[in-house]
């Protein structure tokens, strides 16, 4: 009896993006342009965005000119969770509103201490030096110290397939897939997730379409093969959200 190939990929499927954080964030720093005073300073407007794979944190200091708010940015190059990063032009303060009042860090370090998988929070320190060079010719330098922040991040999720690929299946056969829907980062498991599955045509007798994750966070299929279909490679497609 001639093979068929079923071949089944688990696909990141949802990110919550950027957003406004809860009243709990918390960032400070202290901060010293030149050899000037040293100053401390703190907010609780804290925004988020991951742009590709980086995590930029952004820290509203001054919104006076809503339009236009004095912010600093600090960048997380390859997010991934607990861990540290090199902080590099990514990462910025911009003091003032004319275009040049902008320091760029021109070298530094953040580190993510902790993840705490049930608030989705993460904990951790940064340090930086930056340059600006205002219009008239003045270089100016800023040293960023002994900062820390408290900031909850909605996690993405992502969709785990077992088998992911290679499954070979004959005719008539029944195939079992498990696709468990987790929190990247933590691996924590995340039941109540909605699971839209897309076959490919004619092959499998029953193509359930719309699932939930389960409390153990997942799905499970049992995909009996028809009888007669045509010899390849396949892949079912699966698509979430919550």
């Amino acid at each position: 009896m001639t093979v068929r190939h079923i071949l089944m990929f688990g696909v990141v499927l949802l990110v919550l993006g950027a957003s406004s954080v809860s009243a709990a964030d918390y960032v400070r720093f202290d901060q010293q342009t030149n050899n000037g005073p040293v100053n401390a300073r703190e907010s609780r407007n804290i925004r988020y965005e991951m742009v590709g794979t980086s995590l930029a944190i952004t820290v509203i200091l001054d919104s006076t000119d809503p339009a236009s708010p004095l912010y600093m940015k600090l960048t997380f190059r390859n997010y991934n969770g607990v861990g540290i990063y090199t902080l590099g032009s990514g990462t910025l303060w911009r003091y003032g509103q004319r275009s040049d009042q902008i320091f760029t860090c021109q070298s530094g370090q953040a580190e993510v201490t902790r993840i705490d998988s049930v608030t989705n929070r993460i904990y951790g320190t940064f340090d930086w030096y930056g340059t600006a060079t205002l219009q008239n010719g003045t270089d100016l330098t800023v040293r960023i110290r002994d900062g820390a922040f408290d900031v909850q991040i909605k996690p993405e999720i992502q969709l785990v397939a077992t088998p992911k690929a290679g499954t070979t299946l004959k005719p008539k056969e029944t195939g079992v897939f498990v696709i468990a829907a987790k929190k990247r980062f933590t691996n924590t498991v995340v039941s109540g997730v909605k699971i839209a599955l897309t076959y490919p045509s004619n092959i499998f007798e029953t193509e359930p379409t719309d699932l939930v994750t389960a409390t153990d966070g997942t799905i499970r299929l049992n995909l009996k093969v028809k009888e007669s279909v045509v010899d390849g490679e396949y892949r079912i497609i699966a698509k979430g959200s919550k």
